[in-house]
């Protein structure tokens, strides 16, 4: 090969050389940079110089221009981004205290209804609007009986001054015990039903195990109460009780007197016939009405009840020939008390005063729930019984009707309670 050619091809060796160590270099920058640049076209061969005559090379050191590769478009490469510096941290806030926001005061609410509960607590507000329905007296015996009529009496002059109708309902049976469970347990305690009651027949009811106690019920206050007495017919041979004593011993077990079982009519009854040492049948009846259509009609020889009531029922169709009380009576005071005529027949012995009383109860805890309630009706029943109306009536009736009102009323109840306790044998 001639030396030309050598030559030649040293130098497109050497550019091959220079070319590719240009390319290593950008490769190598281009790694580094962030982003990958594109690559350099390569640099086209030089094309090969034609021979001249003289055969002097050109110098080493300088390439041929054309072997010089177009510098990388100057895609700038740029420098390799430094590293993303670590985010820098926020200055510290100044110790400066910096009070809290004032809270914002939370909206007023807009008030809404709320349905009151199926049981009341307490109230506490004053009851203007009460009584907006009819009130119940319950009476817890036949109709036409003493509590029957005096209830029925007062209703209207109730109606005047609480401004509701007043309904009077007889729930008989058991001597009144019937009619007293049956408040107890299904009548609500909200003042608008009330029991017309009558002594002992209620306190008879808890010895016999009627379901009930004394303590189960409130004392509004009581509105009558009226002495034992003896009743025969008018046109009786019987005058007096010794006349009556006599006709007894004369047909041991044989006379009948008409009674109310578990009260005080069967307390004199009893009593009479221990004195005497003879068995008296009592008939027992539920309430005064049927005591006394059985006394005119002949079902029975005499009568023991109290006087108020039975000297109302039966006017001069009957006469009374004695009375348990201490003192004389005021609308009889010519009556003689039982316990002297007895005397004369049996000495040593003697009877208590016994009587009959008709209060106004309802079952516990109304006074509690409602005191507003219960202070209307206490005022009620004090100005109905004080109308001069109704007391008309009741003297017509021969009844002395005055109210004692909630203070004083349930401790007469348990004064009472507590003779009827001490006769309890002769109620069970």
């Amino acid at each position: 090969m001639s030396n030309k050619k050598v030559l030649v091809v040293i130098l497109c060796l050497v550019l091959i050389l220079t070319t590719a160590m240009i390319a290593g270099c950008g490769a190598k920058k281009t790694s580094e940079a962030p982003a990958p640049a594109p690559a350099a076209p390569a640099p086209a061969p030089a094309p090969t110089p034609t021979p001249t005559p003289t055969p002097a090379p050109a110098p080493a050191q300088e390439p041929a221009p054309a072997a010089t590769p177009a510098p990388a478009p100057t895609v700038t490469t740029p420098a390799p981004a430094a590293p993303t510096p670590a985010p820098t941290p926020a200055a510290p806030t100044p110790s400066v205290t910096t009070p809290a926001p004032a809270p914002v005061p939370a909206p007023t609410p807009i008030p809404v209804p709320i349905p009151a509960p199926a049981v009341t607590p307490k109230v506490t507000t004053t009851d203007e609007k009460w009584p907006t329905k009819p009130i119940t007296l319950v009476v817890p015996y036949s109709t036409g009986g003493t509590a029957d009529r005096q209830a029925r009496a007062l209703a209207p002059y109730l109606q005047e001054a609480l401004g509701v109708p007043i309904l009077v309902e007889n729930r008989t049976g058991g001597a009144g015990a019937v009619g007293t469970m049956s408040h107890l347990q299904r009548d609500p305690d909200d003042g608008y039903f009330l029991i017309y009651q009558s002594h002992p027949h209620f306190d008879s009811g808890i010895i016999r195990g009627g379901g009930y106690k004394f303590t189960d019920f409130d004392y509004l206050g009581v509105t009558h109460s009226s002495p034992q007495a003896i009743f025969v017919k008018a046109d009786s041979k019987v005058q007096t009780f010794e006349d009556l004593a006599n006709w007894i011993r004369s047909k041991p077990g044989q006379l009948t007197y008409a009674m109310m079982p578990g009260t005080w009519s069967e307390v004199v009854g009893i009593t009479i016939s221990d004195a005497l040492g003879v068995l008296i049948r009592g008939v027992p009846f539920d309430g005064g009405g049927p005591m006394r259509t059985a006394l005119l009609g002949g079902q029975v020889d005499f009568l023991i009840s109290d006087i108020e009531g039975t000297l109302a029922g039966l006017g001069d169709k009957a006469k009374v020939i004695a009375i348990g009380d201490i003192k004389p009576y005021p609308f009889a005071p010519q009556v003689p008390l039982l316990n002297d005529a007895v005397k004369k027949v049996v000495p040593n012995v003697s009877f208590p005063g016994m009587f009959n009383m008709r209060f106004v109860q309802v079952k516990k805890g109304f006074k509690d729930k409602y005191p507003d309630r219960w202070d209307k009706l206490a005022k009620a029943f004090e100005g109905a019984m004080a109308n001069p109306k109704f007391q008309e009536w009741a003297r017509s009736q021969g009844l002395y009707m005055e109210w004692i009102g909630p203070d004083r009323a349930e401790s007469v109840m348990k004064a009472s309670h507590s003779i009827i306790l001490k006769y309890q044998d002769l109620f069970k």
